[in-house]
């Protein structure tokens, strides 16, 4: 701080860093209203693996944004000199809070989608060995199954 009877004599500088006007603003993520959907058949099952895998690393992508942006408003709060950066310095982390926000509610849904995707799997999982630990299963084949192999193997 520079003291009052000195200020008129003192410049003002700043050392603010400001974001790459070319850096990437965050896309909004046009996911489907249901990624995970019904799983019947094999393909539904690789592609909501699929959409499930985007949409992670499009929030891997935007964390390291906000990680990067954080450190970015961390820097330029210890070197704000002035009300007028003082001002924007706070519009800018309130930006930065909504956005934090946003990608938490991303993340959260993103969770739901996977939790709901796993559990389906499971359900298919069980449902598939269901068959083979059934007494029909096991049961021998029919005389004439069994005629049949014979033929093949003489």
């Amino acid at each position: 701080m520079v003291p009052v009877d000195q200020r008129s004599m003192a410049d003002e500088y700043s050392e603010i860093t400001t974001p790459d006007p070319e850096a990437p603003a965050p896309a909004p993520a046009l996911e489907p209203a249901d990624p995970v959907g019904t799983l019947d058949t094999e393909a539904d099952v690789m592609a909501a693996s699929e959409r499930l895998h985007d949409a992670r690393e499009n929030l891997e992508k935007e964390r390291a944004r906000l990680i990067s942006l954080q450190a970015q408003l961390n820097t330029v709060q210890k070197v704000t000199h002035s009300k007028a950066e003082a001002k924007k310095h706070m519009d800018r982390l309130a930006r930065f809070r909504e956005e934090t926000r946003s990608y938490e509610e991303k993340r959260q849904a993103y969770e739901q989608d996977l939790a709901r995707y796993n559990a389906q799997i499971d359900e298919l999982n069980r449902k598939a060995a269901e068959p083979e630990a059934s007494p029909a299963a096991a049961a021998p084949e029919s005389d004439e199954a069994l005629a049949e192999d014979d033929l093949e193997f003489e």
